[in-house]
């Protein structure tokens, strides 16, 4: 079973540990960045509340380490996503 961690520096943008936690297990969207930064993770999901997140991590082992979260999420990321076309 993979454990989440969630790094001091997510928290930055005001989101809860938990709200980033919620956030990441009910996702929207999730895929592994391409090369050079295939190790890195970035989801949109939705918080208890209804707040769409943008966060991004890290496997290291059986851990995920999420070190970015943003609400609301970024036009870039919903892009890289599949969720938004360019206009």
């Amino acid at each position: 079973m993979i454990e989440i961690v969630v790094h001091d520096h997510a928290l930055k943008h005001g989101l809860t540990r938990e709200e980033i936690e919620f956030a990441w297990r009910g996702f929207i969207c999730q895929r592994h960045r391409r090369t050079p930064h295939s190790d890195q993770v970035v989801t949109v999901g939705v918080t208890q509340e209804g707040a769409i997140v943008e966060m991004v991590a890290v496997e290291r082992g059986n851990e995920l380490l999420i070190y970015h979260a943003l609400t609301p999420p970024t036009k870039s990321v919903l892009r890289e996503l599949g969720l938004v076309r360019r206009q």
